[in-house]
């Protein structure tokens, strides 16, 4: 699996990033995933995941 980052935001107590996932078994797959993450306390305290 291949993983390349697009984009990123970070603001206040959220990140956001979009990934480009390649993954092979013989053949090709392509992903887009977005991600955004809610930090407190230093750590992640909630996420998101959106495909397409």
């Amino acid at each position: 699996m291949h993983n390349k980052l697009n984009n990123y935001a970070i603001s206040g107590n959220h990140s956001f990033y979009d990934t480009l996932l390649k993954l092979k078994d013989g053949s090709t797959m392509l992903s887009k995933q977005t991600v955004v993450t809610e930090w407190k306390d230093g750590k992640i305290f909630r996420e998101y995941y959106c495909h397409t």
